[in-house]
């Protein structure tokens, strides 16, 4: 797909938004905050796997070491937020403001890197962008005990990240939400088998270090998180593939409560009923800190290395 990244669409809301169905979207990821957030970051991990998108990641040197990696991706958990609870109506909000923001960073990106003789920043990585923030979660509700979610609500998510993409310049025509939540779920299922799948089995030379450094970088929000237990989730249990990444006790032990949550904990209506508030909550609560209060971060890598928009 050699068209450019940006399709030159105007920053405003396309005639087709519904505000109703936005806003069941926003509900339902706020509602889920903490599978929605572990889904993204499965997400994210699999785009390092696509070369397009890996070599300009590489070119622009802001995620290639732990403390790079904190800043670009809890300042993108940030972005995300604002897009959760925003209204994308008044265009002085912060979520507005951030979209606008994020689209001329893509715009710079896609400069440098054509100057550079890195090749056209294209809509095929927009797309394949768009489903590492919710391709996992539209493809696997099952496994992330989302299963007992009514269609209204995952028509809300599919709106959502239509209208985001639209204002992000995806093209109406590549848009894997543009038609019915069965069409979006083919496309998603498409770019799981054909791109990730076979990127994730054979990963590109720079795949480990840049995949380490996001997982240990954003360990100082979400300290659980690890390179071999993100990968082995991933590959056997998102993409069906065989792991044999060798693991130590606790890299074991953490995986096993990972799965236990997903398959027990929020399956379990009674259960759910208890844990999905905590676990949602800690989600906040560590999203709130690393934001005001990033100690960790300033203990591993110095708080002048530590700036995040």
């Amino acid at each position: 797909m050699a068209t450019p990244a940006d399709c030159g669409s105007p920053m405003e809301l396309p005639p087709w938004f519904d505000l109703e169905k936005f806003q069941r979207g926003q509900d339902f990821m706020k509602r889920n905050i903490f599978t929605f957030l572990y889904t993204k970051l499965s997400g994210l991990v699999c785009l390092l796997a696509v070369p397009s998108i890996l070599r300009v990641l590489c070119f622009t040197s802001q995620s290639g070491e732990p403390c790079s990696a904190f800043n670009r991706y809890f300042s993108t958990l940030s972005h995300m937020m604002e897009w959760y609870n925003g209204d994308l109506l008044e265009p002085g909000s912060k979520a507005y403001q951030s979209l606008k923001l994020i689209r001329s960073r893509h715009a710079a990106a896609a400069k440098r890197s054509r100057k550079a003789g890195l090749g056209l920043m294209s809509q095929f990585d927009m797309i394949v962008t768009q489903f590492g923030f919710m391709g996992f979660a539209i493809l696997h509700p099952n496994f992330f005990a989302l299963h007992r979610e009514k269609r209204e609500a995952w028509e809300g998510v599919t709106h959502f990240w239509r209208t985001v993409g639209y204002l992000l310049g995806i093209d109406d025509r590549f848009n894997l939400c543009t038609g019915s939540l069965e069409e979006t779920k083919s496309l998603c299922l498409a770019i799981q088998d054909k791109v990730l799948s076979p990127g994730m089995k054979n990963p590109p030379a720079k795949f480990k270090v840049m995949a380490h450094s996001l997982l240990t970088g954003m360990q100082c929000t979400i300290p659980s998180l690890g390179f071999e237990i993100k990968i082995k989730m991933i590959m056997e249990d998102l993409l069906g593939l065989p792991c044999d990444l060798k693991m130590d006790f606790s890299s074991r032990f953490t995986l096993m409560v990972e799965r236990l949550t997903f398959s027990t904990l929020l399956r379990t209506r009674w259960l759910a009923f208890f844990f999905r508030p905590i676990f949602n909550g800690l989600v906040r609560l560590a999203l709130y800190i690393s934001a005001r209060f990033p100690f960790i971060a300033y203990w591993r890598y110095g708080k002048r290395n530590i700036h995040f928009h």
